[in-house]
């Protein structure tokens, strides 16, 4: 279930199945949300490539 105040602030993001999304999350660009992730309320997530 996503969070109907959740702000998702690209259109590229990728949410797949079975994820909770709580309130007041915003989700950065380019960001992808895997199947069975739980993010709490009032979370900032945001894209880092792996160095």
């Amino acid at each position: 279930m996503i969070h109907q105040t959740v702000v998702i602030i690209d259109k590229n993001v990728v949410i797949e199945d079975n994820v909770e999304i709580g309130p007041y999350t915003v989700i950065g660009p380019e960001t992808v949300i895997k199947s069975g992730t739980k993010i709490h309320g009032q979370s900032v997530i945001e894209y880092a490539e792996n160095r």
